[in-house]
């Protein structure tokens, strides 16, 4: 029996969900989302835009509700097997991109250096950073103002940084546009 799968959902979704809704359920405002999408044009083997769309946002989906492939696939119009080339498509991608998010140091001997320090320290190999992210306070920005509202109910930016083994700032990353409202 062939099932008649419609995408209507997803589509409205794309279309009409506003940034509030967009941020409660893919836990991503909508700005952010198509920044992403332009990350991953081309480091991603889906060339139409709007199929890469729909891929980044099963993942999401995924990643944020842990639903299952079964209904994933209803909600979205594709079949079970494509939520988990999706899924798996997507993430690679991202993982191809990290360098957009965290920069480590290029030296593969100061990666060692960094690597020795965390085992004598912990006993546990394999470590060349520890990262952490903060909420740093802001005054309520003139717009977006749901996009810097946080869990813990006031406006803020986060922080991310990364530290070596003697706890120096390897990275640092908050996004340059928030700056305008600290």
């Amino acid at each position: 029996m062939l099932v008649d799968r419609t995408s209507a959902w997803w589509r409205s979704v794309l279309f009409a969900w506003n940034n509030k809704e967009y941020k409660t359920n893919f836990r991503i405002n909508k700005t952010t989302f198509e920044s992403l999408v332009d990350h991953l044009k081309p480091v991603t083997r889906t060339r139409r835009v709007s199929e890469l769309r729909k891929k980044l946002l099963v993942l999401l989906w995924r990643l944020g509700t842990g639903d299952s492939t079964r209904t994933i696939s209803h909600l979205f119009g594709i079949g079970r097997a494509s939520v988990c080339d999706a899924t798996n498509e997507m993430c690679a991608a991202i993982i191809s991109c990290d360098r957009l998010a965290i920069r480590f140091p290029e030296q593969e001997a100061k990666h060692h250096q960094i690597e020795e320090g965390f085992a004598s320290s912990s006993g546990i190999r394999g470590i060349i950073g520890a990262i952490d992210g903060s909420h740093i306070h802001i005054r309520c920005p003139p717009a977006f103002q749901e996009d810097y509202y946080n869990r813990k109910q006031y406006h803020s930016i986060q922080l991310q940084g990364l530290v070596d083994n003697k706890k120096r700032f390897i990275d640092v990353r908050i996004p340059n546009h928030y700056i305008l409202y600290l």
